[in-house]
């Protein structure tokens, strides 16, 4: 268990991980739960990377024991289920206890006025997009050259995917470097964030301050390691989000409004309890759209109608359609029912992760 949350969560802070997983494993512990996780808040961590080792953890906590449990009597291992499943609910009730925090100065940027714009790094606005090729060479080769140094320095980097929405997370050893390229170990949890990429062969590699991602793919595999390429560099945005979203495998009809007027059905395609991300149709209705316009929304979630508003926050062309973020106005109410249908969607997509199966060239590398 604590390998899994070391995969998922770094070394960064060690002995409250290790105090985590006693917690998780219902092992004695002399730290109170909620203090752990607030260790863990003030260390850096989000509270998605929280959630989502979580989720994780869950997973294989689950796995790990019912194993060898067949020969005992149904009863017994329901009562099993039971136990396991409360003791996770309550850990998930403490993280999201301690997020409260981040909740206060949401509320407090709220009431300072909807139209500003945001500095919420959530936004998915990239300063990038407006450089010149030049000078995205330039930072290109500074980035990769400072990585490198804390590489070298480190022996270690951390590779990472999104699948759905989650981010799998795992940890290599730097074996050897070259014009472009680098060398790195190969494990199973190593082979498990190429294969949840959609090719089965990229990845993206952390930099030193979180705020950059070099982007990899796979040039040469060899038996217990594997030489990438490295490739683009962009903003570490999209892992940044404070809050544990999800990719819904099928979208979901939203009615918009503004300002009493209609501006058209969107489909709901991510959605965490501070933002939503909405694609439609680019429309007459659409084209006067702007950061900072407020929005009314109505959908049904699990049989249970949706409403509530929030502001624009980024606006993307996207093939003949738009994709829109909206970060949503503080309700608890609404941001409960959220919080509810976001983890059992997050738990099929950690089932649907767990059935990922490793490409033989990988699988025959280890």
């Amino acid at each position: 268990m604590l390998h899994a949350l070391k995969s998922s969560l770094g070394s960064k802070n060690p002995l409250t991980t290790s105090q985590l997983a006693r917690h998780i494993c219902g092992e004695e512990c002399n730290i109170a739960l909620r203090d752990i996780v607030i260790s863990l808040l003030n260390s850096g961590y989000s509270v998605a990377e929280l959630l989502s080792a979580l989720l994780q953890a869950e997973s294989m906590r689950m796995k790990s024991l019912f194993s060898g449990h067949s020969a005992l009597p149904i009863n017994v291992q329901f009562d099993e289920i039971r136990r396991t499943t409360h003791a996770f609910n309550d850990i998930q009730d403490s993280i999201i206890e301690a997020g409260e925090l981040y909740f206060t100065e949401k509320q407090t940027r709220n009431k300072l006025g909807s139209a500003q714009s945001s500095n919420n790094p959530e936004d998915r606005n990239c300063d990038y997009a407006e450089l010149g090729e030049g000078e995205l060479s330039r930072i290109r080769e500074d980035v990769i050259a400072k990585s490198m140094q804390h590489w070298i320095e480190t022996r270690s980097i951390k590779l990472f995917n999104q699948f759905r929405g989650i981010s799998i997370n795992a940890n290599a050893k730097l074996l050897g470097k070259g014009k472009g390229i680098i060398s790195i170990n190969l494990d199973q949890n190593i082979a498990k964030v190429f294969a949840s990429h959609p090719d089965r062969n990229r990845a993206f590699l952390a930099c030193p301050g979180d705020e950059e991602k070099i982007a990899v793919s796979i040039k040469k595999l060899d038996s217990g390691n594997v030489t990438l390429n490295l490739e683009e560099v962009s903003p570490l945005y999209v892992e940044k989000r404070r809050d544990l979203g999800v990719q819904l495998a099928e979208h979901i009809p939203v009615k918009l409004t503004m300002k009493g007027r209609n501006i058209g059905t969107a489909q709901l395609f991510d959605m965490s309890i501070s933002g939503f991300g909405l694609t439609m149709k680019n429309m007459a209705e659409t084209k006067h759209l702007n950061n900072g316009d407020e929005l009314h929304f109505d959908f049904q979630l699990s049989a249970k109608k949706m409403t509530g508003s929030g502001w624009v926050r980024w606006i993307q062309n996207h093939d003949d359609n738009i994709r829109i973020g909206i970060e949503l106005k503080t309700d608890k109410t609404l941001q409960q029912s959220l919080q509810r249908e976001i983890f059992s969607v997050q738990r099929s997509i950690i089932v649907a992760m767990n059935e990922v199966e490793l490409p033989d060239e990988i699988q025959s590398a280890l």
